[in-house]
């Protein structure tokens, strides 16, 4: 373990941030300069990334992380998760004006289940006991398949083809409330500066980039003749 928890909960609200700069790059966001929520989303920006760097030193200076942890290194790795995670919605939103919901996700995670069989087979060949799990472990393993894997990135699917990449992603700040609560009832650990200055920062950040995004959706629909995305019927089709 490189980190805590709650370090990996702050970092996943940076996935909004690089979303937005991904999607601009790919031509899916547009970013006048000259209009008010494309500044709103650039301040969300600079908040969001500033809170998690933040959280980030704060925490690593302080010297509260438990023996055996790596921030720096468990930064780093968070990082990359996330921005890939971010590439990740930007690429299936390009798929999912072609192609169902359903097909888009099943196919994404039926190539990154056979990447992870071949990387967990090797290990499991050379360990002994792997298959004696206990009752805990089995719901775990089960809760990580079908609601946080399976459910949850099928909601996103579902989601990502009727709204925008940047809009399905910014309910992540709710992470650092459930996050902290329940690190503090079930593990007694302490909240410290480090989570009140970047979670403040990181969920001011996400709120000016949702304004922003409501903003610009608003402009949509009373400046053209089309529906704004964020505004569409719900349709289960």
């Amino acid at each position: 373990m490189f980190t805590s928890a709650l370090t990996g909960s702050l970092w996943q609200n940076t996935i909004p941030v690089f979303t937005l700069v991904l999607s601009v790059l790919a031509g899916r966001e547009a970013m006048p300069l000259g209009k008010a929520h494309s500044w709103l989303r650039l301040a969300g920006v600079a908040s969001t990334v500033g809170g998690a760097v933040a959280f980030t030193l704060l925490q690593h200076r302080s010297g509260v992380a438990p023996q055996g942890e790596n921030v720096p290194l468990g930064s780093a790795f968070f990082f990359l998760q996330c921005f890939f995670g971010s590439a990740f919605f930007v690429i299936q939103k390009g798929l999912l004006e072609k192609y169902d919901a359903l097909h888009v996700v099943a196919w994404g995670y039926a190539v990154g289940g056979t990447l992870m069989i071949l990387v967990v087979v090797p290990q499991l060949i050379t360990s002994t006991g792997w298959w004696l799990l206990s009752k805990e472990d089995v719901l775990a393993i089960l809760y990580v398949i079908f609601i946080s894997s399976s459910l949850c990135y099928g909601l996103y699917g579902w989601a990502n083809k009727r709204t925008s990449p940047v809009f399905i992603v910014t309910i992540g700040p709710s992470q650092i409330v459930f996050t902290a609560l329940l690190e503090l009832f079930i593990f007694g650990t302490e909240i410290t500066t480090a989570v009140y200055v970047g979670g403040a920062l990181v969920s001011t950040g996400v709120f000016l980039i949702v304004a922003g995004q409501l903003q610009m959706e608003r402009e949509k629909v009373l400046g053209g003749g089309v529906q704004a995305s964020l505004l569409k019927p719900v349709s289960f089709r």
